[in-house]
């Protein structure tokens, strides 16, 4: 008998997912702006193609730190710095003045990115029951489309309508 989700672990779960659509909207939203940001800045493929790098290289590493971090520490702390700071260099992104400004910007957001889906993890592990854990992990798991969907549909609109900024 497959075993149903407690009022806290649906609470938890419709929280976790609310957030990490979020993380993904946050992260992924670059990517159907990048031509208008090459256009805007007078880039090369190769220069604009740099913002993804930026991003990639801090988050993996901070992967790494957050997972050891989070074991020490509250789990829910890093997630909220991450959302909140990634919240703050989309922002930001939006406004820099030059190129240098986006890719040191788009950095910082990896890093604030890099806080958010193993302290998700822990929570999963700590506050879900055995029988239902795995069903958690899954259902969080389908944030990814929601979150690709939602950027790309918002961002591609957002650019085409008014501006990448």
């Amino acid at each position: 008998m497959e075993q149903r989700y407690s009022k806290q672990e649906k609470r938890f779960l419709i929280a976790l997912f609310i957030a990490y659509t979020a993380a993904y909207i946050s992260r992924t939203n670059l990517s159907p702006a990048l031509d208008s940001i090459q256009s805007a800045f007078g880039l090369t493929a190769a220069q604009v193609g740099l913002l993804p790098t930026a991003f990639a290289l801090p988050y993996a590493f901070g992967q790494i730190v957050t997972g050891f971090l989070v074991d020490q520490h509250r789990p829910q702390r890093f997630m909220l710095l991450g959302l909140l700071g990634s919240a703050c260099m989309n922002i930001a992104f939006s406004r820099a003045p030059g190129f240098a400004w986006c890719l040191g910007i788009w950095l910082m957001n990896g890093v604030f990115q890099s806080m958010i889906w193993t302290p998700l993890v822990r929570i999963v592990q700590r506050y879900f029951r055995g029988e239902v854990r795995a069903r958690a992990l899954f259902h969080v798991s389908i944030t990814l489309i929601v979150g690709y969907l939602c950027a790309w549909g918002l961002s591609g609109f957002i650019t085409a309508a008014a501006s990448w900024r």
